[in-house]
């Protein structure tokens, strides 16, 4: 049975009290310091929205999750512990309009997810069946480059200081699964179900598209 958490029943909207006066007390809410404590605040909600989902405690977690945006964000996916935060949302975004909802801001609005995009969507409009992203500059911008029938091209330059927040979106595609989430995604163009992900080293990311399965999205 879906849990209509959108309409703000009475029983949620109690819920919804009771978290905000006792969720110190469980050890599951506290007042939100944007970047403070991330790993061990992603790692209690882990805790908790892993319980029986018609637990209080469930109920008051997934209330709760609402306020901590920045639980949410491209850089929190860096941390295993905000990375298996992104995959328990995920997995319950189809039963649960709370999450759903999360789910969905969490994977279409930011705009480091768009940008992700429209790499993909250039890449694809382009013809190129690889990317290369290298981190590895000593400048103010880091290029991605495009291989279109065996010849590399500058596609664009990404400013220096979106670096960790870019690797933050990767991460979350490589942890959570491309093809779970590339439904979500949006783009200019129909995007691949498979990508295959090869760090070259710690700076350099290569991105292997998969022709035959571009448009199945």
């Amino acid at each position: 049975m879906r849990l209509n958490l959108q309409k703000r029943s009475i029983p949620i909207a109690i819920v919804a009290f009771l978290a905000r006066a006792f969720g110190r007390s469980f050890g599951i809410y506290k007042d939100p310091q944007f970047g403070k404590g991330i790993e061990k605040r992603a790692k209690d909600y882990v805790v908790f929205l892993s319980k029986d989902e018609k637990s209080f405690l469930f109920r008051i977690a997934l209330e709760n999750l609402r306020r901590e945006s920045d639980l949410l964000s491209e850089e929190v996916a860096l941390v295993p512990e905000g990375l298996e935060l992104h995959r328990r949302v995920v997995e319950l975004a189809n039963r649960y309009e709370v999450a759903d909802r999360l789910a969905t801001e969490m994977l279409t609005e930011p705009p480091l997810v768009k940008l992700f995009n429209g790499i993909l969507a250039q890449a694809l409009q382009d013809g190129a069946n690889e990317v290369h992203i290298n981190f590895n500059t000593t400048r103010d911008t880091f290029p991605v480059m495009l291989k279109v029938e065996g010849t590399w091209t500058e596609a664009m330059r990404i400013p220096a200081c979106l670096e960790a927040p870019l690797r933050g979106v990767i991460a979350r595609v490589e942890g959570i699964g491309f093809p779970v989430l590339a439904p979500r995604l949006s783009a200019r163009v129909p995007l691949p179900q498979d990508l295959a992900f090869r760090w070259l080293d710690r700076q350099r990311l290569e991105i292997v598209i998969n022709p035959s399965s571009s448009g199945s999205a």
